[in-house]
């Protein structure tokens, strides 16, 4: 009988999970040239709770040897911390830039925010060690994971920010967080390469318009120029400047899509298609495959936006096709 209770039960709890230190913390903070003393490291510790440790429905019997299931995971967290590093990114490009046009700036932004450069920023700062994660995301190497690493870089900002003399969030500040999203959905919908390619005075219209939404509801989310925003500001130029060749990351080309359209445009005179796997499931990913002039897949991305994906996908089909290298858009860290 207790063996058939048992196997009901998918083990969660991990023994390899420990929770992060004041100390390590900040460590993290003297290695990218920022001396910040922690006030509470249990603002932290939530920065590192993955959804996959969290309570469910079905009682898992407690091991005493590992950290309990928790009540709540670090998704919030993940929200207040995209909003500010868009914001402090747009500005620190703008103060560096601002003689350049909007296209550049927000281009420039978008390598930098990007969930590649994110993940790898979270490598190089250790925090994969820290991540409270399931035994089951553990197997499946959920400590190296670049998603799960590029919400833990998120997370740790808004760690600082609420360490550091912020309000908690509130639900007026949650309100709108959602609206941001929805407005950066929609952005991102638009497909702005064929918009260059083929002006659409209506298309056009709406992308400035949505545009502008963005930028002042991002303002709102953070209007509040507390010492937190200002360590996030501090923490972010280092971490950046310390680990990222500015210049090179300008240079490269992240444009894998219309990379691969050019190559099929060149070669066979077509162009590619990208088929939907998978919409949009539980986690809002969705899963993009593209498939060469035979109908064969050479190339399936998943990400939260559909346009990464179609990006991610299109990325593996051009190494598929040997047009790049696995590694292509990494050498520009230093």
């Amino acid at each position: 009988m207790y063996t058939c209770y048992m196997s009901r039960y998918i083990k969660r709890q991990n023994p390899n999970n420990k929770w992060i230190t004041k100390n390590a913390v900040e460590d993290i903070m003297k290695e990218n040239g920022f001396f910040l003393k922690v006030n509470d490291i249990s603002i932290y510790q939530q920065a590192f709770i993955h959804r996959s440790y969290l309570k469910s429905g079905n009682i898992e019997p407690i091991d005493t040897n590992c950290i309990p299931l928790q009540q709540t995971c670090n998704e919030s967290y993940e929200f207040l911390g995209d909003t500010i590093l868009n914001s402090v990114v747009g500005t620190y490009l703008y103060d560096r830039y601002n003689h350049e046009n909007e296209g550049f700036l927000t281009k420039t932004r978008t390598k930098m925010v990007r969930g590649i450069t994110l993940g790898e920023l979270s490598r190089r700062l250790g925090f994969g060690e820290w991540v409270i994660i399931s035994q089951h995301v553990e197997k499946e190497g959920g400590r190296d994971n670049t998603r799960i690493l590029e919400d833990l870089f998120e997370a740790f900002l808004a760690a600082i920010f609420l360490d550091n003399g912020s309000d908690v969030i509130s639900g007026t500040w949650s309100t709108n967080y959602e609206t941001y999203i929805d407005l950066c959905d929609k952005l991102d919908n638009i497909d702005t390469n064929n918009l260059i390619d083929n002006p659409n005075k209506l298309i056009l219209k709406q992308y400035i318009e949505l545009s502008e939404k963005v930028r002042n509801i991002s303002h709102q989310l953070v209007n509040v120029r507390s010492n937190g925003y200002l360590y996030c500001q501090r923490f972010i130029r280092n971490t950046f400047e310390k680990h990222i060749d500015l210049v090179k990351l300008i240079q490269f080309d992240d444009n894998y899509k219309d990379q691969l359209q050019t190559h099929f445009q060149k070669l066979y005179g077509i162009f590619p298609k990208w088929h939907k796997i998978k919409k949009g499931d539980g986690n809002g990913l969705h899963t993009i495959g593209v498939k060469d002039r035979c109908g064969f897949l050479i190339g399936i991305g998943t990400e939260r936006k559909k346009t990464d994906a179609e990006q991610l996908a299109s990325k593996e089909a051009l190494i598929y096709l040997n047009v790049i290298d696995k590694n292509h858009g990494e050498d520009f860290f230093r």
